[in-house]
Formats: C-alpha cells, sequence, structure tokens
C-alpha cells in the first residue's frame, strides 16, 4: 500500500512533457561517430570513438547530484560508527529511507571527494576535469570576456566536450532536470550544448523554490530599481513555439511551466513553509506541491522514463535544488518534522532543511520505481553524490551539519569536500553489493567511468585542439565490476578560488581580473568566498591549488593543507540547535607552508604532524607546487549589459544565453 501511494501520489500527466526522442545505433570495430539526437555541427562537429563498452554491455545510467547535503544529514551516517570512532545512534530528525535501501543494496562510497562549493563540482563533473583545470569559481553566469571566446565565460569552456556528448555519441537517450550552475553565456554553455537531448534547468547558483527567480535587472529610468528574472530553461527539439520543449532552436526559455508569481528574493528568500498565496502554477507547470520547484523536475523526469523505450541505454542526470538554500519546503512535510521545533533556532533552519531532505528522498524513491516498472532495474547504474559539504556557515542559518568532520561547504576540511556518495542499481554485480569502499575517488571520475561503460573513448578531442586542458578523469568501472579493490587514484588536488600563497609556481594575484564577479551570500559572515585581497604586497602570489592528498597505501593516507583554512571548528549530533551562537569566521588556521593530517588514523583532522614529519611535508609541497603550474586561469571578464538585455528582450523575463 505504501508503494502504491508512492506511485500516485506523483502519477504524470502527459500533457505538455518534454518530447521523446527516438534514437537508433549500431557500430563494429573501431568507429567514430557523431553524438546522436542533437542539432548537426554539435560540439564542433568533433566525432567520438566508440569502444567496446567496459561491462560487456551498455547500462542505463542515473546520476543524482544533490546541492549543500551535509555528512550527517544522510541516513547511512546515523546508527553507525563514525569516523573518529564514535557511534552516532539512529535519529528520526534523518529520515532518507530510499537513500538508505540504495545503499544497502549497493556500494557506499566512504572517500568521495569534491569541490569545497557548488558551480567548480558541477562543471568537473559535466567535464571530467579537477575544478583547477575547469573552473575554480563560483562566478556568476551573466559574466563574459570578449577577448577570449573560449574560456571567458563562468563554468566550462566551450571546447570542453560534456560528459553527455560521450554518451549521445555512444547512442544513449540523455536527459538533464535541476540545476546546472557549468555555464550560460552561449548555446554551447547549455545543457543542450553540452549534450543533453532533453533538459528542464536553472543556471544560477539558487533560486527561489517558489518563483524560479533569481537575481534582477535595471529598470530603465527608475532610479536604480530592477525587475526579477524568472531562471528556467528547456530543451527537447521540435517544431513551434510556445510549448514547453517545442522551441524552433530546441531549446528557450520554459515560458508558461513556471509559477505565475515573481517577486525579488532569489536565493536571499527567508526561510519559508508552504507556498506564497499569490503564486500559482503557469499554463504548462503543474500544480504539485503548490508548484514546487523540484517536483516540477520530478515530474518531468518520470514522464521521460515512462515514456522511454528500454532498448536504448539512458543516461539521466538528475540534479534537485534541494537542499541549497533559501530554505523552502511544502507544509506537509515541514510538519512532519515539526518534533524538531522545541530545540531548534528561532526560524527554524533544521527543521526545514531535513524536511527539504525528506522530499529529495521521496523524489529517489519515486525515480528508481519508475526504473523498476520500466523493466529496466537491472540494467540500470545509480551514481549519487553530494555537489560539495554541508553549509554550516553563518551560525547554522543554512541548516546543514557534517557531524563529526571539521568545517563545511566553502572550506576544504573534510566537512567540506568529504561528500555523501554511493553506486547502486542492478546492473552491479552481487560480489560488489552491500559493501564500504575507502578507495579514493573524485567526482570527475564519473566522466571516465560512465565513457567506459557506456562504450566511448574519454578523451577529450575537441579540447585537445583548442589547446585547453586534458581531462583527469579516472576510469573506475574495473571496480565497480568486480575486477578489482584497488582505486586508479593516488592523489587528488585541491582546488580553490584564487587565495595568497606561497607556492613559487603560483601567478602573480596582480595576473586575475578582479572585476570577476563572486558569489557573495550577505548572510555568510566571514565564510565565502574572497575576491582577490584588496591590497595585495606587490609580488605576492595566488594560488588555485592550495591542498593536496595521497594515499601511500600502508605508508598512510595524508592529506596537506596550504595557506589560511577558515570554518576550523565542528559541529555537534544536532546542528544547528537553540544554542548555535558561534561565529565561524572566528575559527581559522594559519596553515602557511602546510598543515599535515594522516587521515585514516585522524579522520577529524585534529593533529597537525607537519612538524614531525618535515620530509613528507616538503614531498607533498613538491607535488603541489607541480600541480599547481598547471593550473587553469582564464580571464572570464565580468558582469555583461547582454545578459539583462537578451533577458528581458527576447527571452521576455527569462534567463539565457545572451553571447553566441
Amino acid at each position: 500500500a505504501a508503494c502504491d501511494l508512492v506511485v500516485l501520489r506523483f502519477a504524470p500527466r502527459r500533457s505538455h512533457m518534454l518530447p521523446i526522442i527516438a534514437i537508433a545505433f549500431s557500430w563494429t570495430g573501431d568507429t567514430w561517430a557523431e553524438p546522436q539526437g542533437l542539432p548537426a555541427g554539435h560540439n564542433g562537429g568533433v566525432k567520438e570513438r566508440l569502444t567496446t563498452p567496459a561491462g560487456g554491455r551498455r547500462p542505463h545510467i542515473l546520476m543524482i547530484l544533490f546541492d549543500d547535503y551535509g555528512w550527517a544529514d544522510a541516513g547511512w551516517h546515523r546508527n553507525y560508527t563514525a569516523p573518529g570512532g564514535e557511534f552516532l545512534p539512529a535519529t528520526p530528525e534523518v529520515a532518507t529511507p530510499h537513500l538508505d535501501s540504495l545503499v544497502r543494496e549497493g556500494i557506499e562510497l566512504d572517500r568521495h571527494y569534491v569541490y569545497k562549493y557548488c558551480s567548480p563540482s558541477r562543471s568537473a563533473l559535466q567535464s571530467g576535469r579537477n575544478p583547477y583545470h575547469v573552473n575554480p569559481l563560483n562566478a556568476e553566469p551573466t559574466i563574459s570576456n570578449p577577448d577570449d571566446p573560449v574560456s571567458g565565460f563562468q563554468g566550462i569552456p566551450r571546447n570542453m566536450t560534456g560528459l553527455a556528448t560521450k554518451l549521445a555519441a555512444a547512442g544513449y537517450r540523455t536527459a538533464g532536470f535541476g540545476k546546472w550552475d557549468a555555464g550560460m553565456a552561449t548555446p554551447d554553455h547549455t545543457p543542450h550544448g553540452r549534450g543533453y537531448q532533453t533538459a528542464l534547468n536553472y543556471f544560477h547558483h539558487c533560486n527561489d523554490y517558489w518563483s524560479f527567480t533569481d537575481g534582477g535587472c535595471p529598470v530603465p529610468y527608475s532610479g536604480g530599481d530592477k525587475v526579477p528574472i524568472v531562471d528556467l530553461w528547456k530543451a527537447g527539439g521540435g517544431a513551434g513555439e510556445g510549448r514547453l520543449g517545442e522551441g524552433r532552436l530546441g531549446e528557450g526559455p520554459a515560458w508558461g511551466a513556471n509559477n505565475t508569481c515573481v517577486r525579488d528574493c532569489g536565493c536571499g528568500c527567508s526561510v519559508e513553509v508552504g507556498p506564497p498565496a499569490e503564486c500559482a502554477a503557469g499554463p504548462l507547470g503543474d500544480p504539485w506541491w503548490g508548484g514546487y520547484e523540484d517536483s516540477l523536475f520530478e515530474k518531468h523526469a518520470l514522464a521521460l522514463v515512462e515514456g522511454h523505450d528500454a532498448a536504448v541505454p539512458l543516461f539521466l542526470f538528475f540534479a534537485p535544488h534541494i537542499v541549497h538554500t533559501p530554505l523552502q519546503v511544502p507544509q506537509e512535510y515541514a510538519d512532519r518534522f515539526a518534533f524538531i521545533a522545541p530545540t531548534d533556532k528561532p526560524r527554524h533552519q533544521r527543521q526545514v532543511y531535513h524536511a527539504m531532505v525528506s522530499f529529495a528522498d521521496d523524489i529517489v524513491g519515486n525515480l528508481t520505481a519508475a526504473f523498476k516498472r520500466k523493466g529496466m532495474w537491472d540494467d540500470t547504474l545509480v551514481v549519487f553524490s553530494t555537489d560539495n559539504g554541508g553549509p554550516v556557515y553563518g551560525n547554522g542559518t543554512a541548516g546543514a551539519n557534517n557531524f563529526p568532520l571539521r568545517g563545511g561547504k566553502m572550506n576544504n576540511w573534510e566537512g567540506g569536500i568529504r561528500g555523501n556518495a554511493f553506486v547502486s542499481g542492478g546492473f552491479l554485480p552481487p560480489s560488489r553489493r552491500g559493501i564500504k569502499w575507502d578507495g579514493l575517488a573524485a567526482l570527475w571520475d564519473w566522466y571516465a567511468t560512465f565513457s567506459a561503460l557506456a562504450g566511448v573513448d574519454a578523451t577529450d578531442h575537441r579540447a585537445a585542439k583548442a589547446s585547453l586542458p586534458p581531462i583527469d578523469s579516472h576510469d573506475l568501472s574495473a571496480f565497480l565490476l568486480g575486477k578489482t579493490l584497488a582505486s586508479p587514484r593516488a592523489e587528488l588536488p585541491i582546488g580553490t578560488e584564487p587565495r595568497l600563497s606561497n607556492l613559487s609556481s603560483a601567478p602573480l594575484c596582480a595576473s586575475y581580473n578582479r572585476a570577476t564577479p563572486y558569489y557573495d551570500e550577505p548572510s555568510v559572515v566571514g565564510d565565502e568566498p574572497k575576491p582577490l585581497p584588496d591590497s595585495p604586497p606587490p609580488g605576492s602570489r595566488c594560488t588555485t591549488v592550495s591542498a593536496l592528498i595521497v594515499d601511500e597505501g600502508k605508508g598512510g593516507l595524508w592529506k596537506l593543507l596550504t595557506g589560511t583554512v577558515e570554518q576550523a571548528m565542528y559541529t555537534g549530533p544536532a546542528y544547528p540547535n537553540s544554542t548555535t551562537d558561534e561565529v565561524s569566521s572566528h575559527f581559522v588556521s594559519h596553515c602557511g607552508d602546510g598543515c599535515l593530517f594522516e587521515l585514516r588514523a585522524d579522520p577529524l583532522e585534529t593533529s597537525d604532524l607537519a612538524s614531525r614529519h618535515p620530509q613528507r611535508l616538503a614531498r607533498l609541497r613538491a607535488k603541489l607546487e607541480a600541480y599547481e603550474a598547471t593550473a587553469f586561469n582564464p580571464d572570464r571578464g565580468g558582469n555583461t549589459a547582454a545578459a539583462c538585455e537578451h533577458a528581458q528582450g527576447v527571452y521576455r523575463g527569462f534567463w539565457g544565453p545572451f553571447m553566441r
């Protein structure tokens, strides 16, 4: 009965769905193929080299990427012995039964690393590169540098090949729903431009869950007033105009799919339970849960799965807005966690955060149920990750908790970059189910892994022609298929936005464009990524590679941190709460030449061993110097008027590409 309720609750209506694209595909031998189901000339017309699928057959792939998901906010990180040895009991506050079930049936990835915040992680996943080789910045998508038509933008340089393009060349049906945050400036930067045949997404770091707005554009002759802009974009092919997924160019603003309200709050909206009275579903939207944004993405993802031909391999990328601020959730879910209120902060951040996690967990349950109804589950690989650690800054105003790990989002402590992650699905061999793996892995390793499983060479040939950095992705398919327990990755350089550094290979601070805007959340006191120093000392250097993890096997798992590292703090099992009153910017470690931790013995990063291991410190610093010497730091430019001109003109109040 419970399963029937889940299915009926989200039974999709078939009108106004993004269209299904049929793909016929076959190959023999060493073949080069164009991506299927995409416009002629996609990805510069570059073909991809096909290979034999690593597992003998091409699996369906469901990639799920949560946003700002805290370590202690995952059910499988409760009722367990936590890093450091403390037993953390179960709690009704953390309710993720669907995710927990997938972990039990799959592989818990205990050492899966991500970048410390959103856009670089997402750029890394889609491009197969460590963020310092593609995009280490949370810059705004409205920037551009007209002097650099390849890399002068936010997100992924236009001549890098997207993950979905690789899979489309291997005959996959590709679809993406939810948060993008990997570029917007040109048609090459959108999900469709990166290979997603069908997509419904927003471009910015976050937006209002009810009105879908973020940011604004000037009102002419108003003296500085701005009008909010809706952030919702679709792709799906077909002729005609006006219906969702049927724009003439195959993509465009998702007119009518947004709710009818337009309000000026975006990422900065306050904690809110239930939809505002003025927000009603648009003519192509849906009233599920009051028009809640993630339910709209869910609706289209479910419809796509239900209409899919199971004989064609499917790559579905689902990236909900949850659990990023603003903390907003339907009333029913908030009510389920009302018992938290007596110990919560006055604005109920912990309660609403856990309610949002529960909502997203139900989405995952509905998606996996859809795969099973279609008879696709036995051939499906599910990969789940967060894009960064949970935000614990601002006295807990973002609601997350990484207990017992140190730090959180926006820093390189384990709480900021050691992410919740697992692999599951019927494609996994029985020998790989129900295990925990501590091999070193990174979010961008899925680029090479999915390519190997799909039967396509992961080499980025288009990027090579443009002299862009090659991929950094390691193929994990041998481990997934039960051929080895070892990880192919032994080292992991860790990036940062430009920071003062004494690394001799780092560029001069003066070489960075100070006009490039960084994401700045006003509620974050002292923890947000800083622009370059106001007055860097003459000759000072700024690095975008500030840390390193090296797995020496029996010799230890070593982590080097350099420079200043904020949020050198710990939370408790129930964070934030009514007694939370710290200013996390007060907790700063000044690592200088390096703080050194052995993570297997000291996963909480409590003991700096730099003074006891000077030779190892020197060896790791030399490695870091070498990695920094390859860092990719193009001038991405500053805000451009063209973004608002397009938003207020051709897109009629929606964000979208503003350059060709």
